[in-house]
């Protein structure tokens, strides 16, 4: 059976996948949120892969502009908007001062780690945001930098993982070979 046709959905990582926190000025632009983000990846350190419950987070955030998209992903997004491709975000670290300016560039759907009380490698973020848009672990690509988290995370799910390595040189090439390669 092809499955050309079914629903598909590219789950993407926000740190160094989306957003190139190597590039000077995005880290420029969230220093005020450097301390907050360094406190809570230390925290998220200690707890992850354990169910728990949500981390109550309450920072202020001065976010001013609008960090740099990862190019890759800018140049993909005309291809993935005409197969109607479904796009979400599945995060450890909360970024709501991003999430107005993710919807400028079709990504309506967002899982907070913190929010769910469950940090990658668990699958749980993934499986929710399947089941909100209606598609299988078969049909879910995950593209992340992290083969631990994200790599783990699709393996525990049943999804796949692209890292976003590949996708630096002829990324729409690489997508449709993922998402539209027949398995014998």
């Amino acid at each position: 059976m092809l499955n050309f046709f079914e629903k598909k959905l590219i789950l993407l990582d926000v740190d160094n996948t989306l957003l190139d926190w190597r590039d000077w000025k995005t880290i420029w632009s969230f220093r005020s949120d450097w301390t907050h983000r360094k406190q809570l990846s230390r925290t998220l350190s200690q707890s992850r892969g354990i169910r728990a419950n949500p981390v109550i987070q309450d920072h202020p955030l001065t976010f001013d502009s609008n960090p740099p998209i990862a190019s890759w992903f800018l140049d993909t997004l005309p291809w993935i908007t005409n197969k109607n491709i479904y796009i979400a975000i599945f995060s450890d670290h909360p970024q709501p001062q991003l999430w107005d300016y993710f919807s400028r560039h079709q990504i309506h759907t967002i899982v907070d780690a913190s929010e769910i009380g469950c940090s990658k490698p668990l699958p749980d973020g993934i499986e929710q945001i399947q089941a909100f848009v209606g598609v299988s672990a078969h049909n879910t690509f995950i593209i992340g930098d992290g083969l631990y988290t994200d790599g783990r995370s699709a393996q525990r799910n049943g999804a796949h993982f692209i890292p976003v390595q590949t996708l630096q040189e002829n990324p729409i090439e690489i997508l449709e070979m993922w998402l539209y390669h027949e398995e014998p």
